[in-house]
Order: structure tokens, then sequence, then C-alpha cells
């Protein structure tokens, strides 16, 4: 069995982002030698550092705001990734690269130490031609500007390169494993569906209080990336209309990104800034205790292609909170969750508030879901499916 494996992380610094630090978690205490390569950034400084005896790569990254500004990104990460890769094998040669979308770019990389033998697996994260159309708030391609067509199709020529390039593809979900078998072409063979989860260890409902937290004030929690395809300005639309209907509610948002900013203005300009807390990145620790002192959860990603066929991390992290939450009637929402939510639909402000004041006013329905998110966490722990799907898959190459 191969020896060491090379993590390629392009999106998040290491260990933030959460599934491919499970991964070499599990690899390493399987007996590999694990070294991974990612970004950093204000909170996760660049360098080398070792931790749980995976050596951790940080390398500075410029970080595009634009279309634009993309090209620019991803030619200084594979130029950066690339001299590291070549450091890194003359050092310590690997085995396996384990590349982790997106983008659809690292296999130009691997390329080249294929020729040495060295196996490559894509990991499946995200799903970049739909992307695009979350991006520009478009459910089809073809209703896409011309320029943004083209770049929708190179991004199906990208993720179909990545894919039948790969001697191995992970996928987080079956929808995204579909994608793969039937619009990349992958051999059946090669495909295996490997889901996040949480640790055991973060399952945290045990200091949940039964009902949640004060009955005068609803506490809402977000917790999660803040991009345009996530939703959160309709979550800040929906706090109007309840602080419009006079529900007393206080709602924290937990997390960053490129919408950051964009979004504490738009609460301002809501008139929602009073109700509404932006506390940026937290540790896992500190999110954790927020959710457990929260009434409900809410998951406010649209129904767009991409988010339909997506399976959101924050979801994990509400039920292992045993915190009931509110989202919009996804195909991956329900295939996760199960009854483990209340569902809304259409995706739209005013549907959100609805679901969150019909959830608030009825105690025994939170606490029905509020078990039922207990029950069905347990069954998607890491340990439970993700840890044995992701050695089986190794296993094969």
């Amino acid at each position: 069995m191969p020896s060491h494996v090379l993590i390629i992380v392009e999106n998040l610094p290491v260990p933030r982002d959460y599934r491919a630090w499970l991964i070499a978690s599990s690899l390493r205490r399987k007996g590999f030698r694990v070294t991974v390569i990612s970004p950093s950034d204000d909170k996760a400084a660049p360098g080398v550092f070792k931790k749980d005896g995976i050596v951790i790569v940080r390398h500075k990254l410029y970080q595009a705001r634009s279309w634009i500004g993309y090209p620019l990104e991803y030619l200084e990460a594979l130029c950066k990734e690339f001299c590291l890769m070549k450091k890194i094998y003359k050092l310590a040669p690997f085995q396996i690269i384990h590349a982790c979308n997106p983008p659809d770019l690292i296999w130009l990389l691997a390329s080249f130490f294929k020729k040495r033998g060295v196996k490559y697996v894509y990991d499946h994260h995200d799903l970049c031609p739909e992307l695009i159309l979350a991006k520009k708030n478009i459910d089809a391609p073809e209703k896409l500007a011309f320029p943004f067509r083209l770049l929708y199709r190179l991004m199906l020529y990208l993720e179909r390169k990545a894919v039948r390039k790969a001697d191995l593809v992970l996928s987080t979900n079956a929808t995204y494993e579909a994608i793969a078998l039937e619009r990349d072409g992958l051999a059946a063979g090669k495909s295996f569906v490997v889901r996040s989860g949480p640790k055991k260890s973060d399952l945290i409902f045990g200091g949940r209080k039964a009902g949640g937290g004060s009955a005068e004030v609803l506490k809402l929690a977000y917790v999660g990336v803040m991009a345009r395809q996530d939703g959160v300005d309709i979550l800040l639309k929906a706090a109007a209309i309840l602080k419009e209907k006079k529900l007393n509610f206080q709602l924290t948002l937990m997390g960053d990104g490129p919408e950051f900013e964009n979004l504490k203005a738009l609460a301002k300009t809501l008139g929602v800034e009073n109700e509404t807390e932006f506390t940026g990145f937290l540790k896992k620790e500190e999110f954790q205790q927020r959710l457990i002192l929260s009434d409900l959860g809410v998951t406010p990603d649209p129904l767009t292609p991409m988010n339909d066929a997506s399976t959101m991390l924050k979801t994990f992290d509400y039920m292992a909170a045993g915190l009931p939450q509110v989202m919009f009637d996804l195909r991956e929402h329900r295939a996760t969750c199960k009854d483990a939510a209340f569902y809304v639909s259409p995706s739209t402000p005013e549907a959100l508030a609805e679901g969150i004041i019909k959830l608030a006013a009825d105690k025994d329905r939170r606490e029905k879901i509020a078990g039922e998110a207990r029950e069905r966490i347990g069954e998607l722990t890491w340990e439970g499916q993700g840890e044995a799907a992701l050695l089986k898959a190794y296993a094969s190459l």
C-alpha cells in the first residue's frame, strides 16, 4: 500500500477545510504519511506546520474579488503548488496526489507526477459549472450571457478532464457521483461516495437544554461561508420581515466570506443591524457553544442547480448540536436531514420568515425535530460511514 499521500487544497486553509482535515487525519491514523498543501489567510499563517503527525504547508495566495481576477489567482496557485510539490517529492516522494476541488485544475499538476507512477485522486467538493449559475442567480446555462456561457462550457471541460484523468474519484454524495458517471463519463470501478460528517466527538447535543434558549428572545443561528450562493442575503431579508411582524429575535451569523462586508451593509439598509450579530470566523468550540444556546438553526441556501445537488456542512453542525433547523426544500437537504428539519418553499425571504414564525410558535414540533436531529446525526458520523468508505476507496488503488 502506498505510504505517502499529498493532499492539495486551494479553496481554504487546512485544517479549516473540514473535509480535507477529516480525510488527512483518517489516512494518518491508518499509517499513511500525509502532507497537505493549502493557502494561507489572515487567520492561518503561511509556513510549514505539523499537527497530529500531519505536515501542513501553507502558502500565500492572491484572493480574487471579481471574475477578471480569478485567472490570476488560479495561475499563482498552480505555480506555487507545483513548486511545493517538486520540493516535497524530492525530500519524500509521494505515491498519491489527493486533489480537492475547486478549482478543477489540479489535474494539470498531477499529470506531471503520474508519469512517475504517482496515483491521482480527485475529491469532488463542489460543482464548478453550477457555481457559475449560482453566482449569476440563473437556473440554466442557456440563460447566461455569451461570455459566461463560454465560461460554463470551459468549467464542464475542466471538470470532465479532472474526473477522467483520475485513478479514483471521491464524491460527497450520490448526486455528485451520478454527475461523475453520467456527465463526465467516469468508469464505475473508479467511483466511491465518501460523505462528510461530524466526528463522534463533535456531537454536542448532550449540553443542550430541552426547548433551546430563552423563550423571550428567539435565538436564530447561521454558521458557514458567506458567498453569493449561500443565501445569507435571503436570511437578512427574512429577518426584516420578522422585525416587521414584531417577532422578538436575535440573529447570529457565524462565518466569513466574500459577501461579508456587503451583508453587513445590507443588514443596516434593512434596519436589522441591532438584531444581527456578525461574529466573523469562529473556532469550532466557540460556534458549537453558540449553537447549543440557540433556538433555531437556519440553512438559507436557495434552490439552484448547485445547491440542489450539494450537501451543506452547516446542516451537520446544527444536527450535532441537537438544533432544529429551517431550510428550503432541496433534494440533498432532504437526503441529508430527512425528518430532522422544517422545510419551506419557494426560496424567498417571505417563505423563510413564515417557516421561522411557524416553528418558533410550535415548541412540540421543535423538540420533535431536535430529537430527529440527534438520531439522524448518529447515522452520519465520519467514523460511522465516511472513514470506512474512504479506506475502501484507497484500498482499490
